[in-house]
């Protein structure tokens, strides 16, 4: 038996961070009309462990794409802001560490420039959503 073809008008590859906010971003900036596909090899409910000790810098430019997808509302609660940063030349262990550089990470109208955003949560975001988005087929 032959498996029928199923056509798209674009095709995503990889269903982690970068192919999840691809092709939701795709989705909502055409206005579903175009069908995508969001191809990847691990399964569609594949999900970040909730423990997993990984996370993202995540820019202001990067945030507000995540605003416009509709999964920075779900990242927001468990996001850290970064409003300064030190640079050192010593091991955190050091009693003494002479900071060489500190600068604000803040933007113009004071909010700031980064935040830290662990992975599965951010993940969750990115999957949720994409489920909004009528015209992407996970495979």
């Amino acid at each position: 038996m032959t498996a029928a073809i199923r056509h798209f008008d674009i095709v995503v590859s990889g269903a982690s961070y970068t192919g999840l906010a691809l092709a939701c971003a795709l989705a909502k900036g055409l206005d579903g009309d175009l069908s995508i596909a969001l191809i990847d090899a691990a399964p569609a409910a594949a999900t970040v462990p909730s423990d997993s000790p990984r996370a993202f810098a995540i820019s202001a430019a990067s945030q507000h794409l995540l605003e416009r997808l509709g999964a920075w509302e779900i990242v927001a609660p468990n996001a850290q802001p970064v409003r300064q940063i030190e640079i050192t030349d010593s091991p955190l262990q050091a009693g003494l560490r002479p900071v060489l550089m500190t600068y604000d990470n803040l933007l113009d109208d004071g909010a700031p420039a980064t935040h830290i955003v662990p992975d599965a949560v951010l993940a969750a975001a990115l999957r949720i959503a994409l489920a909004t988005c009528a015209n992407v087929t996970v495979l």
